[in-house]
């Protein structure tokens, strides 16, 4: 998988909506294992009342940041929500990766770093729940 990140704008890096009044369940930071600066930071947030329902993603790169939302039933929600928050933030991923698991999130977040000009061994995924 290739990200292409010329296109990179998005919302501004402190602008997050409402979603600061969902629940953080689960994430993502890209950190780079020279200076532990998290290149990438995926958050994902849920409803408090409906935890089987929508999922909301939001995305912070160094150049900006995105957010989306997936619900309906069906299908993996987290990676719809994320794919969604990446294409908002401008970034363009050859593979399609909304709605096939975590995996595919993963891989693009390593094509995303690769974009920006790190290898495999220069960076670290971390994943936590909340």
């Amino acid at each position: 998988m290739k990200a292409d990140i010329s296109k990179t704008q998005g919302m501004d890096k402190f602008s997050v909506g409402n979603y600061r009044e969902k629940e953080l369940y689960y994430g993502y930071k890209c950190v780079d294992k020279k200076d532990e600066r998290a290149i990438i930071d995926l958050r994902l947030y849920a409803s408090r009342s409906d935890k089987y329902g929508r999922k909301y993603a939001v995305i912070w790169t160094k150049d900006g940041a995105g957010k989306g939302y997936a619900g309906g039933y069906g299908y993996d929600k987290k990676s719809a929500a994320v794919s969604s928050a990446i294409e908002d933030a401008g970034i363009s991923l050859s593979e399609r990766i909304d709605g096939v698991g975590e995996d595919a999130i993963r891989s693009a977040l390593s094509a995303i770093m690769e974009a920006y000009g790190y290898t495999p061994e220069a960076w670290i995924l971390v994943e936590f729940y909340a």
